[in-house]
């Protein structure tokens, strides 16, 4: 075909208002020939108008971004500006699945952008719809985005959410012993349900006592809220302990106790788990058949044990996603979910400490035990739990 003609063809389309990607799309043309010619500028016409898109819509976005307050600035992306400034530096040296903007691709969102839309996702319980039209891109493109940050992000988990060493064993202690009184603790231990859009046909077995369908979160978290270690994925009917015992912390725990708990270091729990050396559970039964000892001591350990209620709390909060996750596949799901705790860590290292007021969560505390499980303990528990409250 004559190169004359080529260079004639974005007019003929402009004048007869004609797109090459829908040209493409109708199938008007085949890969032989002039028509292969044809068909092969249209897909180059089509690529440059995408990646033209791509680029205006950032633009808009990026102009968006900046008319924003600091206060909604933190509403949108769950941070202040200079946090997401550091988690980008830190996404940027710790993921090897989102490309550097130096290498990235004709038409690709910029790492600032991807990072922002994730977080905008986590903190929000908009629909994909909407977050689309938010951020200009189609929702393809948002689908792209997500799996790749949240994956991203999962990498950095590794470095945020970690088991302490033995120079932040003592400011733990220090820090429950200065709030409960209580010796040697250095967390507290529980599970919350987090809620999930599912199909009808598998929505029976995530169904919790409430007869929602959920999945398991258990955590542990030190005196600042901080999660030093958490896992997901079970179920909504299984109880705590079940969800304990089948933790990969139990088995680490089971195979080498004192590198996890040197010193006597202990966990608390409440009454729906059982009481080990390792993990302090208050007395069972009503004050009138406990003794003043034990009654301050079940206040004290109270006290400790609200630390990771709290962390729940702020957890849900900051990422309202958590009250509905709208993803089918199981691993994303767990994904989603130990994402938003290492982000969670993120904040509280950076300060922000402050809860979000923005969002309303329904967090129940569900169990499907009434009576404490103390079916694994052993007598040595029991002594030092008495040795504890008789010091109190």
């Amino acid at each position: 075909m004559d190169s004359h003609l080529i260079e004639m063809i974005p007019c003929v389309m402009d004048f007869l208002e004609l797109d090459a990607n829908e040209l493409l799309t109708a199938g008007f043309f085949a890969d032989a020939g002039e028509e292969g010619i044809l068909a092969s500028f249209l897909t180059k016409q089509s690529s440059a108008e995408k990646d033209e898109a791509n680029a205006c819509g950032e633009l808009s976005t990026s102009a968006k971004m900046l008319r924003l307050s600091p206060q909604d600035f933190r509403l949108h992306f769950r941070m202040s500006y200079s946090m997401f400034c550091d988690l980008l530096t830190a996404v940027k040296e710790h993921s090897s699945f989102l490309s550097s903007d130096k290498k990235r691709k004709s038409g690709e969102l910029k790492l600032e952008t991807k990072l922002q839309i994730a977080l905008y996702y986590l903190g929000s319980l908009h629909t994909r719809e909407e977050i689309a039209d938010y951020f200009n891109i189609d929702q393809s493109s948002l689908e792209l985005v997500l799996n790749q940050t949240v994956n991203c992000l999962y990498e950095l988990m590794q470095v945020l959410i970690s088991w302490p060493d033995k120079k932040q064993f003592k400011s733990i202690i220090d820090g429950f012993q200065k709030s409960s009184r209580l010796p040697n603790i250095i967390g507290a231990i529980d599970v919350t349900h987090i809620n999930l859009q599912i199909a009808d046909s598998d929505k029976k077995f995530y169904l919790n006592s409430c007869n929602r369908p959920t999945v398991i979160l258990q955590a542990v978290c030190d005196h600042s809220m901080k999660f030093l270690h958490c896992c997901t994925g079970w179920p909504g009917c299984v109880d705590d302990v079940s969800v304990l015992h089948d933790s990969d912390l139990f088995q680490d725990v089971k195979e080498n106790q004192s590198v996890f708990f040197p010193n006597d270091c202990m966990l608390v729990g409440d009454l729906a788990y059982p009481l080990y050396s390792w993990l302090l559970t208050p007395y069972e039964g009503p004050d009138s058949n406990l003794n003043d000892k034990q009654i301050q001591y079940n206040f004290y350990l109270n006290i400790a044990h609200n630390t990771i209620s709290k962390a729940f709390l702020h957890l849900r909060r900051r990422f309202p996603r958590l009250e509905n996750i709208d993803v089918s596949d199981l691993e994303n799901v767990v994904k989603i979910i130990l994402v938003t705790c290492a982000l969670h860590n993120f904040c509280i290292d950076q300060g922000d400490t402050d809860l979000f007021m923005d969002s309303l969560i329904c967090e129940e505390r569900l169990s499907t035990i009434s009576e404490p499980d103390n079916r694994f303990s052993n007598t040595e528990a029991f002594l030092q739990r008495d040795k504890i409250s008789q010091a109190l």
